[in-house]
């Protein structure tokens, strides 16, 4: 994995199956990859190999697996450089001939999840490096439309972001040359972060990085 980035489907993505045993993602509409611990959703997993991945998504596939492909939202998104992510909820009868856990996921679990993310997005976007937009949806069963029904942003400059990117890039440099301590060249960046939501809250923060030790006495 790389250690510059959080996760990289270790312990953060595994969290996902809480509420689901089938999770997938379509990266740049041309890659599908979907894990299957049980070797029961995706045609040809196996308990070896508990998932696949298809590259190169023709016509002739889009067309077989249509029913696969549809609830990505590809018709309401744009896919083309983006990752979409979708984790088929872990209902009732899944949940019997489940090995994972055999809890159904209801509304209102998944209502609580969301409705903490909700209070919480502003504070994660100071956080998160690559994302700086949250929104919660919901599709209307008639027309099919996507409705907005909250969304944070946090707004930087492109200077700081430029900024911000050649921090963490050294920060990487630093741990994948496994340098010692000592050896990590001492730097600093600030930048003024917007966060605003729909309802209107503005919030104005100074976001400070550092790294390195000027002083390893005290280490």
């Amino acid at each position: 994995g790389n250690p510059g980035k959080t996760g990289q489907y270790g312990i953060g993505f595994n969290s996902v199956y809480h509420i689901t045993d089938c999770p997938a993602f379509i990266s740049d509409n041309d890659v599908l990859c979907i894990f299957d611990p049980h070797a029961r959703y995706a045609p040809g997993s196996t308990n070896v190999s508990p998932g696949r991945m298809f590259r190169d998504l023709d016509s002739d596939f889009r067309t077989q697996f249509h029913d696969v492909l549809s609830p990505f939202l590809g018709n309401l998104f744009k896919m083309e450089n983006a990752t979409m992510f979708r984790f088929p909820i872990r209902n009732a009868e899944m949940s019997k001939i489940s090995e994972i856990c055999q809890v159904p996921v209801s509304d209102q679990m998944v209502q609580n999840l969301l409705d903490k993310l909700r209070s919480d997005g502003a504070e994660l976007l100071m956080f998160l490096n690559h994302m700086e937009k949250i929104s919660i949806c919901d599709i209307e069963k008639t027309t099919g439309e996507l409705n907005v029904l909250y969304s944070v942003k946090a707004n930087i400059t492109d200077t700081d972001r430029l900024k911000r990117k050649q921090f963490h890039a050294s920060v990487l440099d630093s741990v994948n040359k496994r340098k010692q301590l000592g050896q990590i060249p001492v730097q600093q960046i600030t930048y003024a972060m917007d966060i605003e939501d729909s309802e209107g809250n503005l919030t104005t923060w100074l976001v400070c990085n550092r790294a390195g030790f000027s002083n390893m006495e005290k280490v």
